[in-house]
This record gives structure tokens, sequence and C-alpha cells, in this order.
């Protein structure tokens, strides 16, 4: 089963809270519940649009009663937006691992995420695109961001403000078509060439 994993490709952490060992149990157990129905709706996606699947094939998959996936969702849709907001929290924990005015670093982290967690993302952009790419977007401008920390503020600079929309909108579709390539370029590469052509256009 595919699971989103950290840039060091050791499995995404689960941890139990609460003080007792039995809610520790049970919070463990349903996070576990939640993964199982999360990874199998990446299978079935493989498969299928997302409008095509149903509750019933999702706990057939993952042999899973329905009154089980009802104690956790909603509906089908409501795993796929879990599944969406755990590749931006891990994200988001991958990139505080950095320190926060390394640019280059800070680039390499998230093209390592994103690459370990393809399958995922392209299963997404294709189902959820305008969802997913502005979630996307939004952590890119971050990233952006975090390189002009002496520049002005973007919304003093109209000018700075439209290098960094067309920088963000862009740098995810080359993103996403490398992330499409049969024979990509490593992270660490690929990193390096959006790093130059951020400076290049931020720089202007």
């Amino acid at each position: 089963m595919t699971v989103l994993r950290r840039a060091d490709a050791s499995g995404r952490p689960f941890a139990a809270n609460g003080g007792q060992n039995m809610n520790k149990k049970n919070n463990r157990r349903a996070q576990l519940t939640r993964r199982v129905f999360r990874e199998t709706l990446v299978e079935l996606l493989n498969e299928k649009p997302l409008g095509k699947i149903t509750v019933s094939e999702i706990c057939a998959a993952a042999e899973m009663n329905r009154s089980t996936f009802y104690a956790h969702y909603t509906d089908v849709d409501a795993v796929a937006e879990e599944l969406r907001n755990s590749f931006f929290e891990q994200l988001d924990t991958e990139l505080r691992d950095t320190a926060p005015d390394d640019f280059t670093e800070h680039m390499k982290q998230y093209l390592h995420y994103v690459f370990l967690n393809r399958e995922v993302i392209l299963l997404l952009m294709r189902e959820q695109p305008d969802l997913f790419r502005d979630r996307m977007i939004g952590v890119s401008a971050e990233l952006s961001s975090a390189a002009l920390k002496d520049a002005p503020s973007p919304e003093e600079d109209p000018y700075l403000r439209t290098r960094l929309r067309f920088l963000t909108g862009g740098g995810i579709y080359v993103i996403e078509q490398w992330l499409k390539d049969p024979d990509p370029l490593p992270p660490d590469r690929m990193a390096e060439q959006l790093f130059a052509l951020s400076a290049a256009l931020l720089s202007t």
C-alpha cells in the first residue's frame, strides 16, 4: 500500500495522544484504521475516478465494515480531503526541519518529499486539481517569500508581486510535469534548477 512518506523514506509517524494507556491504544487504533482507509482510496484511485468509488468498495478492499467507515468519515470525499490534508501537514513538518532562511535546503526538502509521494500527488491533482494546486501554490509562495526576506513586501511592490505569481504558478506546472516524466531528474538537481530560475527572475 502507498503511504505518505517522510523525506528520509521512513513511514509517516502516527503518534498516540492521551495520558492513559487505554486512550493511547484507542487513539492509535483509530489512526491506523483511518490510515488503512486512506491507503485503500489511493489504490482504488489507480483504477477509477474518485466520483466512481463507493463506500462499499473502499470497505471491501480495506476489509472493514461500513459501520467502521462511518465511525470515521461521512463519505468518500471526506477520505480524499483527509488524504490531501495529511500530505500538506507532513510537508509542513518536513519544511520546519530545515532552517527557515535556507531557501536551497527548503527547496530540496520540498522536492524530496513531493517526489517520494508523487503517486498520491498526481492522483489528487487529477481528481481535485484546483484544490490541490491552490494548496501547492500556497506552499511555493511561502518558499519564495523566504528567499525575499530583505526585499520589499510584495504588497508594496506590484512588479515583485507579479513575478512571484508567475514564479509560483509556473513552478507548480514544472513540478507536475517533472513528476510525470518517466525519467525525471533527481530531486536535488531539480531543486538546483528551480532555485537558479527563481533567483534569475527575482533579481531582475
